[in-house]
């Protein structure tokens, strides 16, 4: 709801209305409206992601930053865990619809939770390091998890049929080496894709031509 913003360092300092806050592996709440910290979740230090509704936050702990956990928003109780990861988790993001989890180590893998049974459901990407771009976006309808590659061509964007748990295309940002972001429209009909060096491509998720491409 924009209401609250997260931050979560190993250790380093935040500045708020509070003041300088020091922070050492955990991850703070705050009001966006007053710039007050509300929460402290002590071992959250790492990758982190709001569910759709603003309650639950889900966020990298332990050494290595390598387990992840769901926090209760309101509370700063610890929920569940949903288990620890090889590598060091590099994104979170929730579906749209707020039933599924994915999350992307440093390993190259991308896991997939479904959050109504808490059991992890696919792995992509493993075991070569295809996925370590800390990109990830779920198409509106939940029903597509875009992740770019780090390995060979660095200018791609993997889709994944989620309900078949089944590799559909890969996108090309021709020369945006390396992919920094992926956006689905809210209708889903287009993702754009961006590199690091400015360039943005616009094609149609489901003709999967490129409609436009813009420079910095």
């Amino acid at each position: 709801d924009g209401r609250t913003l997260a931050t979560g360092l190993e250790t380093g300092t935040v500045k708020s209305a509070e003041g300088p806050s020091e922070l050492s592996g955990a991850t703070s709440l705050w009001n966006v409206s007053t710039g007050k910290r509300t929460l402290t979740l002590a071992g959250a230090n790492g990758a982190e992601a709001f569910s759709p509704d603003g309650m639950v936050l889900a966020a990298a702990s332990g050494t290595g930053a390598s387990t992840l956990y769901l926090w209760t928003a309101v509370t700063g109780k610890q929920a569940s865990g949903l288990g620890k990861l090889p590598g060091t988790i590099l994104d979170v993001a929730f579906s749209p619809d707020g039933k599924l989890l994915a999350a992307e180590d440093n390993t190259g893998a991308v896991y997939l939770w479904n959050l109504v049974t808490g059991r992890l459901t696919e792995t992509f990407g493993a075991p070569s390091p295809a996925y370590t771009a800390a990109v990830l976006a779920f198409s509106p309808d939940s029903k597509i998890l875009a992740v770019p590659l780090n390995s060979g061509a660095k200018d791609q964007v993997n889709l994944w049929n989620l309900n078949a748990n089944r590799f559909v295309t890969t996108l090309t940002n021709p020369g945006g080496l390396p992919v920094t972001s992926v956006t689905f429209s809210p209708d889903g009909t287009m993702i754009a894709i961006s590199g690091q060096n400015g360039r943005t491509s616009l094609l149609g998720t489901t003709t999967l031509k490129r409609l436009a491409t813009f420079t910095d």
